[in-house]
């Protein structure tokens, strides 16, 4: 959340000419009241010392709260007495507010980076395959932040970090748990059901088949790197299959980009296929990083190490078996997407409305 609020207020100094021209109404705290007008809420002058503006919200906090207060508007102004006090009560978002208003204080592009996350499946899988919110694309297309790079490296370290444990809790200790009860190294039995019936769960939000698939091809390419007996199998495996298959996606990728005219940002098609091709190498390497994590720990027994490939092995077959390959955006693909991607939000907006 740090990083992201520095991300915001890098972008807000980036737009500061064109906010320039800000004004604010006062209006009197209350009813009629200008809500984007935080200090008008408040009550107080635009320079009001930090300890003016606690006052101030203590006061109004006990007059509006919805339990002392009869009245029906009495939840909606406590409301914006918190959320102007949470901005004018910290230093950062306070001067941040000042330069640009309410649009620079909250991420604008929010809402776009969530789309990008669905058309890649959704929360649910970003937790397994890595997520491309704050990656190329976006970073490209989506307003709304100015990440550094070493922001942008803390965060996907702890993203990576978040994947491998989910790749280890929720799919292979399962599978090694299976085959112990069953005492058989080929039965995966109950462990690969569970992980079946977690992937059918995955399966129908925007590009989630073809996710699994480039994720699960994957996979099984660090399984044959970590089946390689020496450093020459190694180096063949890289030079046969590895390395031309990274040359295709960087080739697929500088295609898409030397395709884009001014009527792409305007075609939902070309944005998929655009959105595919800057962001299905970042999802391969964050898989081969996780992957590479979880066998090739040199503090790994021997034993453990070829217990969790043979586990992997099995995960990266059933990822490719549930997925597709991607084919391209045209209409009717595009149709079935913006059906699914409808059905997510609807499902989005429903939890939000039950945790409330």
């Amino acid at each position: 959340e740090k990083l992201r609020e520095r991300a915001m207020k890098r972008e807000s100094r980036r737009r500061r000419n064109e906010k320039r021209g800000v004004t604010y109404d006062r209006s009197k705290s209350g009813r009629g009241m200008n809500e984007n007008d935080y200090y008008a809420v408040l009550g107080v002058e635009r320079d009001a010392t930090p300890r003016e503006i606690k006052e101030a919200y203590n006061r109004l906090v006990l007059e509006v709260h919805p339990d002392k207060n009869p009245s029906k508007s009495a939840a909606s102004h406590f409301d914006a007495v918190t959320k102007a006090y949470r901005v004018l009560g910290n230093a950062e978002r306070r001067r941040k507010y000042d330069i640009g208003g309410t649009s620079v204080v909250e991420d604008l592009g929010e809402k776009k980076r969530d789309a990008v996350r669905a058309l890649f499946g959704g929360d649910a899988l970003h937790a397994i395959v890595g997520d491309v919110k704050t990656g190329n694309f976006s970073q490209r297309v989506v307003d709304g932040l100015d990440w550094t790079q070493e922001e942008l490296a803390v965060c996907r370290q702890r993203m990576l970090e978040r994947c491998r444990d989910e790749l280890l809790t929720s799919y292979i200790e399962p599978l090694q748990k299976s085959r112990e009860n069953s005492g058989s190294s080929n039965n995966n039995g109950a462990g690969l059901t569970e992980v079946k019936k977690r992937l059918q769960r995955l399966l129908n939000t925007g590009l989630a088949k073809e996710v699994l698939a480039a994720v699960g091809q994957e996979y099984m390419r660090v399984v044959r790197y970590s089946e390689a007996m020496n450093s020459l199998q190694r180096l063949e495996l890289f030079l046969k299959v590895i390395a031309p298959h990274r040359a295709r996606r960087k080739l697929d990728k500088w295609r898409s980009l030397g395709r884009i005219r001014q009527h792409t940002f305007k075609d939902s098609a070309a944005m998929v296929d655009l959105a595919w091709y800057t962001s299905v190498e970042e999802l391969e390497s964050t898989a081969w990083w996780i992957a590479t994590a979880t066998l090739l720990d040199p503090q790994l027994p021997v034993e453990e190490r070829e217990r969790r490939r043979d586990a992997l092995r099995v995960i990266a077959e059933t990822f490719i078996v549930y997925g597709q390959a991607y084919k391209g955006a045209n209409r009717q693909t595009m149709d079935t997407l913006m059906n699914s991607l409808r059905d997510y939000n609807q499902q989005q907006q429903q939890r939000k409305r039950d945790g409330q």
